[in-house]
Parts: C-alpha cells; sequence; structure tokens
C-alpha cells in the first residue's frame, strides 16, 4: 500500500479556482487578508499587494468584525458558563451539596474559573487575532486558529486544506508552513540529516507540513497529529480529543458536499463588483475631467507664447476666441455615478451591519449583546448556528484548559459542559424569557379586569392554562407538580389541626406562648 506524503495531500485538497475567486473578494474588501501570488517563507509589502479604487469594502469588514468580536465574545463578560451533570456525578457516587441550586460557595468558585478563563482573551494580543480570525471568514469564508503557548496563530487557505465528509464533518486538515532551518527542533534536523536533506545555504527555509487526522475508535473520535519536514516524517505522534484540540477549524456558512466554507462577500459578490468597477472608472474619468486643455485657432495672428506668458493684467496683441479652454467630461456624468454608488453603499451597510444603532464601548449592557446576536444571525442567516460550535465553544474549552487541565479530563468523562452565555444561544434563552413576561403581563391585565366585573363564574387557573400555553410557554417549568400541591395541602390541614387544637385548649396555648417568649428572652 503506497502512503501519500503530506505534500501530495496537500496538493491534492487545494482548490486552486476557488483560491482565486478569494482574491477577488480580499481585493475589493481588504487586500491584505487574502493577497494573490502569496509565495511561502517570503514577506509581502504593501506594493505587493493589488489594492482597489475604493476602501468602503475594507471599513464595512472590519466594523462586521471588530462588531461579531464583540459579541461572540464580549469585553468585561463571560462568554461561558459551567454546567455540572449532576447526574453523572451521582452515577460516580459523587454527591453535590444542593444538586440542583448549588451552595454560593460552590458557584463562586466556579464564577472564577470562568472571569480567569475569559480574561486570557486579552493577552498575547488573542483578542486581535479572534477579530482577524473573523474577517478572514466573513470575506473567505474560512479561518484556521491553532492555540499554542497561551496564544493565537491564524492561518487563511494560503496555508492549510481540508477534506471533509458528506455531512461537512471534518476528516482531515493539512497545515504548510516555511521555517528557518535553524529554528527547527534537534531532533527534526537529526532526522533531515540521516535522509540527506539539509540545505547547504545559510537561514534557507524548509517546508513543514502537519496532518490533523481524524481517527475513529470505539471510545470517541480522536485527532491525530504527525508532522513531515521536506518529506521526512519527523516522528511527532500527538493525540488529542473535541476539547482539547488546539486546532480550530471555524466556516462561515458550510454548504454540505463543499469541503471549503462560503464567506459573506460570496453573497454579495455583484454589489461588491459593481463597486469596485464603477470606483475605478469613476477615479479615472474624474481625473481626465480635471485636466485642461486650450484649443487654439492657428490661423489667427494670436501669439500664444505671449499670451501663456502674460502677467495678470498685461495688454496682449491678440484675436479674442483664439483660444478656447477644453474640459473633458461633465459634472451629469459625475453625478449619476456618485449617486449609483451611494446606493449600492446603502444596500452593503445593510448587509454587514453599518446602519445598525451599536455603540462601541467597553462597557455594553447584556440587552445590547442579545441584540446584536439577534440582529447579526438574522442578516448573515443563521452564522451563529455555525460559529458556536467551532469557533466560540472551542476556544472556551481550550481556555478552561490553560487555568486547570484537570478540567478536559472531567469534560470528556462527563461531568461538565460549557453553557454559551452569547451568540445563538442566547438568543434562544433570551426569547424563552420574553415570552414568559409577555404571558405574565398579558395574564395579569385580563385576570384584573375580569375581578372588576365581580362575576364568580370565571376560572383563573384555567385562564392562566390557555394564556401561558398560546405564548408557548411549557406549564411543566413554571407550575407546580401533583405531588407538591398534594404536599402543601397536607401541611395546610396539619396547620388548621395544630390552630384547632390550641383554640379548644387556651390554657396549652398560653403555656406554649409563654414558653416562645421565654425562650426568646432567655428568661
Amino acid at each position: 500500500m503506497i502512503t501519500e506524503t503530506h505534500s501530495q495531500l496537500y496538493t491534492k485538497y487545494t482548490d486552486d479556482a476557488y483560491l482565486k475567486t478569494l482574491n477577488d473578494y480580499s481585493k475589493w474588501t481588504v487586500p491584505s487578508l487574502f493577497p494573490r501570488d502569496v509565495k511561502q517563507g517570503k514577506r509581502y509589502g504593501n506594493n505587493d499587494i493589488e489594492h482597489d479604487f475604493q476602501s468602503v469594502g475594507a471599513m464595512l469588514v472590519n466594523r462586521m468584525a471588530a462588531k461579531l468580536t464583540q459579541t461572540l465574545f464580549p469585553i468585561n463578560h463571560t462568554f461561558f458558563k459551567i454546567n455540572v451533570s449532576a447526574d453523572k456525578l451521582k452515577e460516580m457516587g459523587i454527591p453535590l451539596p444542593n444538586v440542583q441550586v448549588f451552595d454560593e460557595e460552590t458557584r463562586q468558585v466556579f464564577a472564577e474559573y470562568e472571569n480567569t478563563a475569559c480574561k486570557r482573551l486579552y493577552i498575547n494580543n488573542s483578542y486581535a487575532q479572534l477579530q482577524q480570525a473573523l474577517a478572514l471568514l466573513i470575506v473567505t469564508g474560512n479561518a484556521l486558529l491553532m492555540r499554542k503557548d497561551n496564544r493565537f496563530v491564524v492561518y487563511s487557505l494560503h496555508n492549510y486544506t481540508t477534506l471533509r465528509d458528506s455531512m461537512g464533518d471534518l476528516l482531515d486538515l493539512i497545515i504548510k508552513e516555511d521555517m528557518v532551518y535553524e529554528a527547527l527542533p534537534k531532533d527534526f534536523k537529526e532526522r533531515l540529516a540521516a535522509h540527506n536533506k539539509v540545505p547547504h545555504e545559510e537561514f534557507k527555509t524548509v517546508t513543514v507540513y502537519t496532518r490533523i487526522k481524524r481517527v475513529f475508535n470505539d471510545y470517541g473520535n480522536t485527532w491525530e497529529v504527525t508532522q513531515q519536514v521536506e518529506d521526512v516524517d519527523m516522528g511527532v505522534d500527538i493525540t488529542y480529543n473535541d476539547y482539547n484540540n488546539p486546532y480550530i477549524v471555524a466556516t462561515w456558512k458550510l454548504v454540505n458536499g463543499d469541503n471549503y466554507g462560503r464567506g459573506h462577500c460570496e453573497d454579495y459578490r455583484g454589489d461588491l463588483a459593481k463597486l469596485s468597477a464603477v470606483s475605478g472608472f469613476l477615479t479615472d474619468y474624474e481625473i481626465e475631467a480635471l485636466k485642461i486643455v486650450n484649443l487654439v485657432d492657428t490661423t489667427t495672428l494670436t501669439d500664444f507664447d505671449e499670451v501663456a506668458n502674460a502677467d495678470h493684467g498685461a495688454f496682449v496683441q491678440g484675436v479674442q476666441g483664439s483660444i478656447t479652454a477644453y474640459e473633458a467630461g461633465t459634472y451629469q456624468k459625475i453625478q449619476a455615478a456618485l449617486q449609483d454608488l451611494q446606493i449600492i453603499y446603502q444596500r452593503l451597510s445593510m448587509a454587514f451591519m453599518d446602519s445598525s444603532n451599536s455603540r462601541d464601548a467597553e462597557r455594553v449592557t447584556a440587552e445590547e449583546i442579545r441584540n446584536n446576536v439577534y440582529e447579526a444571525d438574522m442578516m448573515t442567516g443563521g452564522v451563529f448556528s455555525n460559529l458556536s460550535p467551532t469557533l466560540h465553544a472551542k476556544t472556551g474549552y481550550l481556555l478552561m484548559q490553560e487555568v486547570d487541565p484537570a478540567f478536559i479530563i472531567a469534560v470528556a468523562a462527563g461531568l461538565f459542559d460549557l453553557e454559551l452565555l452569547t451568540g445563538v444561544q442566547a438568543v434562544g434563552r433570551s426569547s424563552d424569557t420574553q415570552k414568559l413576561m409577555e404571558a405574565s403581563i398579558e395574564f395579569a391585565t385580563i385576570a384584573t379586569s375580569l375581578q372588576q366585573t365581580q362575576q364568580p363564574f370565571f376560572d383563573y387557573n384555567t385562564l392562566a392554562k390557555y394564556i401561558f400555553t398560546n405564548r408557548g410557554v411549557p406549564l411543566d417549568v413554571i407550575m407546580k407538580s401533583q405531588e407538591q400541591l398534594a404536599a402543601e395541602l397536607e401541611m395546610q390541614k396539619q396547620q388548621q389541626a395544630q390552630m384547632q387544637q390550641q383554640m379548644a385548649d387556651p390554657t396549652g396555648a398560653a403555656s406554649m406562648e409563654a414558653a416562645m417568649q421565654a425562650t426568646a428572652t432567655g428568661y
């Protein structure tokens, strides 16, 4: 059986036609995100990047990326909460104090873990890297983040390829990097020397391929990491599970059957292309229109050089009308082009959420975050549903692992999981709470009106069931069970029996009252 090398698989998975399309999206928006003709190991400057005649696309993408980053990972807010599996703990014989509602001390410990983990986003430039990843997702639809040494490294499709199954689940990931030979680990150099792969030039770069392959087994999926340099196996063999895998492969929108995601710009490529074309033509037209050319009548006796060099107010012999100023272009055409661009900009502003009323502030309220998520999910076709389990949740697990490595072991065992507090899940919870509030207000209003009629035949329990059911509120969540009602009824009967006994025995009641007073006063 012939095994393909990592470099061969990288070439096999690469979609060159799709990469060329992404180059256009980047040129129309943020050219530095995905420039053309990027050579591995070679730095490219601003002069090597093909720029457009407009910067509207860059402004829209950068603003949208910043807004989404703040929405998914809000500053001064934790974006997840630790949940415990009470049933799993009971199975293992680990009782919890007040399983349904944690005591204050336990909840405080969890809150400290959550805050410590989320604060790690603001060290080592991690937050900026997340924003860059979201910009890549908006433009190209794909971004790879690797968590290493408590920081993020972001890769574009210039540096990695993927293979997915028909359901869109990741099967294989290969990263291509050019590294200086001298910076390689010692054992890597030794293996290359054994295969006569040592470069002769000083600071020569070598190509490093890292493969992250999904392996199916009886105890769950694992990820095996191997590396090759110049097609030589480096002996790296690392295994991760779904929770501690430091490689986060994020997509903006994934269509079944595709290996790569589709970005937000793809949906609006028509307007972006027109914005680019009209801006280019308008720029050339305006430059040409600003040029003034003097047309001369050579049949006259006017000395044109004398006219050109004459001072202000000088007397020059010549024929009026022999020199005529000519300007190319018309003001009306420029105005028509500007109006066309304004219409395009308005459409793109709505598509890229640039027309919303959002505050750029460090302290944004939870309600503002929920509103931003709702708007983003509506405008982007449910993209949060795709980002939450990949970029969002996986980031939370990796941050928790940095705080306490034992946490991931507990997660893999089913003891804990993370509940996202931002994103589409938060919108769902907010919607449920909103329905409950609306049903409560409606019930209170109608019940008050019916009470004012003083009619005895209204059944308020039935009314409550009717309103809450129509509002979509599950009754089993807010209503008492039959067992609770029976227990309360039994307690009421006992209290009534005690009161009747006290009333039938005044002496006993007086003695009990005296005893209670003595207990309270200490005498």
